[in-house]
């Protein structure tokens, strides 16, 4: 879900910068492009925590029954 977001944002947002005149000064975040920024680097730490979370706390540990015999 996260990568058809990114593709989706980057694909808008990028084409709507580059038809921007080149002699501006493109919107900047953290000093990255505005897209990228958003487009990138936010679903990716939301990708991020939200795995760890799910890790720590929707993986539980299961007891094996090794007494098969």
């Amino acid at each position: 879900m996260f990568c058809a977001i990114v593709i989706a944002y980057c694909a808008r947002t990028y084409r709507a910068a580059a038809v921007i005149e080149e002699a501006t000064v493109p919107s900047t975040v953290v000093g990255l492009p505005s897209w990228v920024f958003w487009g990138i680097g936010v679903p990716w730490v939301v990708a991020t925590l939200f795995t760890i979370l799910f890790a720590m706390r929707g993986i539980a540990d299961v007891e094996q029954d090794h007494d098969h015999e």
